[in-house]
């Protein structure tokens, strides 16, 4: 009778560790393409805010409507941060999140700016555009590292 009761545990607990293990392989997976399709997107913005943004006399002038400013952003944010037990913490893409902040404000003063009919212009300042795209690389560089784990 000992030994059913030892069996039983033994294989509950051999479950217990399987279907754990899957669980984390299937995390594992989705946190290396969620930072994957992150990192893609990031680069589109990088590539636009350093080939369409035009940084003279100490301001970075924005121009037209481009990917850096459409909802993109709003929706990688929130793919990040809902899926954040993918990723085990907040502190494992502290710079990405912290970059999704200041672009989500940084890109709706640019977009207010715009809307005003600023004869289709926005300005931030160099230090903020520089600040921004060091944001941004540091970002890329933090989810490439999780896509590649």
């Amino acid at each position: 009778m000992i030994e059913k009761v030892v069996i039983g545990f033994v294989g509950a607990a051999l479950a217990l560790i399987i279907r754990e293990g899957v669980e984390l392989y299937k995390r594992r997976i989705r946190r290396n393409q969620i930072s994957a399709m992150c990192v893609e997107h990031l680069k589109m913005i990088r590539a636009d805010l350093t080939g369409h943004v035009r940084v003279t006399n100490g301001h970075a002038h924005f121009e037209e409507t481009q990917y850096c400013e459409v909802s993109v952003g709003d929706f990688l944010y929130q793919l990040i941060t809902s899926n954040i037990e993918c990723f085990g913490s907040i502190k494992s893409v502290a710079a990405t999140v912290t970059f999704f902040h200041h672009y989500m404000v940084n890109m709706a003063t640019v977009k207010a700016c715009l809307g005003r009919g600023n004869v289709g212009r926005a300005e931030l300042t160099e230090g903020t555009y520089n600040n921004l795209l060091q944001r941004l690389n540091g970002a890329i560089d933090e989810l490439e590292a999780i896509a590649s784990s």
